[in-house]
């Protein structure tokens, strides 16, 4: 059986279509065909009004730019909104972004939302080579990069060579190519940076980490072991680019 929506052609082996309330039921799941997109799922539901699709079940979906698996979540046609309300896994065709979350509102055509979980972690999220990790993330509408992550924040590299965590973080540069941002921590949790690129591993830890470029500033009340030298102060400054730190 056919149904024509607003986001394309839906095609199911059940429709129960209710009249008086404007809305379609597909108990045995589907497929939703459109220009270069397709979206599969075991179950679902139209609300025609609303332009509203809930799918949930092994929902699949893709298209020339993403590819998106979840286990419930509501479209918002008219919107190009995704709300998750279960496991989900999006990650764009070109490899370059992923996000793993269990919540979030995600709006296609701005490339932003909010994601985050009932569980922990709340979302993992990769940029290339960076991978995010916390209780929830906010992605403004600038190239799929998170602006603002809260609660158990860990930030790494594909190969865990370096890890930035704290409780709280937030890049700082915008549209600029140059890396800003900042880390803090919480008590019982501060913030801290572990490198372990070279054979003497570098570890510092205070109440706030500050990314510029090359340079990263620590303070206050700083703990730093390098190797196996250890080393207190107020402030700290780490120059990557002349592997200096004083």
């Amino acid at each position: 059986m056919e149904l024509q929506a607003e986001a394309g052609q839906l095609v199911c082996p059940v429709i129960r279509y209710h009249m008086n309330r404007k809305y379609a039921v597909l108990p045995a799941g589907g497929e939703l065909t459109d220009e270069g997109r397709s979206v599969e799922f075991d179950r679902g539901r139209y609300m025609v009004e609303e332009a509203r699709l809930l799918l949930g079940g092994n929902v699949h979906m893709d298209n020339a730019d993403y590819v998106l698996d979840s286990d419930s979540l509501h479209w918002y046609e008219t919107t190009e909104r995704f709300a998750f309300y279960g496991p989900s896994h999006l990650r764009t065709t070109d490899q370059r972004f992923e996000l793993i979350c269990s919540r979030g509102d995600f709006n296609v055509t701005a490339e932003s939302g909010w994601f985050g979980g009932s569980g922990q972690p709340g979302v993992d999220i990769r940029n290339d080579e960076v991978w995010l990790r916390a209780d929830s993330v906010y992605l403004p509408e600038d190239s799929l990069l998170p602006s603002v992550a809260v609660g158990a924040v860990d930030i790494y590299d594909t190969l865990a060579m370096w890890t930035l965590s704290g409780a709280y973080a937030e890049r700082l540069n915008g549209r600029s190519e140059t890396q800003r941002m900042w880390v803090a921590g919480r008590p019982g949790k501060r913030a801290c940076w572990t490198d372990e690129s070279s054979e003497d591993s570098l570890r510092m830890v205070a109440d706030t980490i500050h990314v510029l470029g090359d340079l990263t500033t620590v303070y206050p009340a700083v703990e730093l072991q390098h190797g196996s030298s250890f080393a207190a102060c107020d402030t700290l400054r780490w120059d990557r680019a002349e592997d200096q730190v004083n």
